[in-house]
């Protein structure tokens, strides 16, 4: 689903897997008493090159080198781990 949200466009204005990470992370802890998904296409989050990982199950966007996931039982938030790290 295609959002056009003020934060939609931030998402959509990351170069790196780092900054959308902490993009998301300040999306979700705004004020604004939306939910994350209320407001950005959680599920067409934008990739940033490398080959997609063959398990893609709780991996919410990847680069050549690191995965990017979500922690739902803890405080991390999206978070960014090496693919080495994760792939053992």
């Amino acid at each position: 689903m295609n959002k056009s949200t003020e934060q939609q466009a931030r998402v959509n204005a990351c170069t790196d897997l780092a900054g959308l990470a902490r993009t998301l992370n300040a999306i979700a802890d705004e004020p604004d008493g939306k939910g994350l998904e209320d407001v950005v296409d959680i599920c067409g989050l934008p990739t940033f090159g490398g080959e997609p990982p063959a398990y893609t199950a709780g991996i919410w966007s990847w680069d050549t080198g690191n995965l990017m996931y979500y922690d739902a039982d803890g405080d991390l938030g999206f978070y960014v781990e090496a693919r080495a790290e994760a792939e053992r």
